[in-house]
């Protein structure tokens, strides 16, 4: 079914796309069978998320083909794009997400791992090359029980063999980051490394923003509807319902997010369930915008 395009919020925003399971819309015993005897699978649904405005700006069923690409696509295709950055993990680090993103006129920022080995290995080798020229950004911060310094190493598409580059459309930059962190109580220590691609051609500084921010999907949005909402754990099962409740929760959340009312969402929530007035304010607020 068809989709209405939506514009996006203003330009450079960052616009996340990642895939959420409904965990609960399908009994245990279901999804541990094949589906060709009788199992069934808690619905999947991609999210597209704008960081900066905190609104969620679509979502998509992919339940039937398990295809999270596939759901991106389509998403893209829904949504208008232009002089946006549109951020995800390794799952959408594909030749066609990439060319349906240049052909909105976004920019991409993306997760590179084991999906695209050729270009993996390209990058793993040049920035382990002291000839190759690198840009450093680190940063170094102490919160929530932790201690944590990252390191961001940048190197342009350049550098690399162009058999290696030469499917990824506008790719200009490659960074590396890498993540010291100590738990404060425990003092156990972990490193690990990621890679990311981008079409900008920004500093380092601004492509670490844009690489921490893509995660307000994940804790501004996804944790929200789980300790807020209970999503994970509603058993509403019958046909698309939970899909269809999926998508009312994430209209209320993007009404209260802009609501100028003091306090938590949970706390939002409470007033609207028992006060038409507050309700009504919500709604207004919405109207004047």
């Amino acid at each position: 079914m068809g989709c209405p395009t939506f514009q996006a919020p203003p330009q450079e925003e960052l616009v996340n796309f990642d895939g959420k399971r409904l965990n609960s819309s399908a009994n245990r015993a279901d999804q541990s069978k094949k589906r060709n005897e009788g199992g069934q699978y808690a619905e999947i649904i991609v999210n597209a998320y704008a960081s900066g405005a905190g609104i969620v700006l679509a979502q998509n069923n992919v339940s039937d083909k398990m295809d999270e690409v596939r759901g991106a696509l389509e998403l893209l295709e829904w949504l208008s794009l232009e002089g946006c950055c549109v951020s995800g993990d390794s799952n959408f680090c594909g030749r066609n997400i990439i060319d349906k993103i240049i052909a909105s006129k976004a920019d991409y920022l993306l997760a590179l791992k084991g999906k695209s080995p050729v270009l993996l290995e390209a990058v793993s080798t040049a920035f382990s090359q002291e000839q190759t020229k690198k840009t450093v950004f680190q940063t170094e911060e102490t919160g929530h029980g932790r201690h944590e310094k990252r390191i961001y190493r940048v190197i342009q598409a350049e550098e690399l063999p162009q058999q290696a580059t030469q499917s990824y459309t506008q790719l200009r930059q490659i960074i590396e980051v890498t993540r010291f962190r100590t738990v404060t109580r425990t003092g156990q220590y972990t490193e690990e490394t990621h890679y990311y691609i981008t079409s900008l051609d920004e500093e380092p500084e601004e492509l670490a923003y844009k690489i921490r921010k893509h995660w307000a999907i994940e804790n501004q949005l996804h944790y929200v509807l789980d300790v807020a909402y209970g999503e994970d754990d509603s058993r509403v099962r019958t046909k698309n319902a939970a899909t269809n409740l999926s998508l009312i929760r994430k209209i209320a959340l993007n009404l209260l997010r802009k609501s100028p009312q003091p306090g938590s969402i949970k706390i939002k929530r409470m007033r609207c369930a028992v006060s038409d007035e507050q309700r009504e304010n919500v709604l207004k607020n919405i109207m004047m915008r």
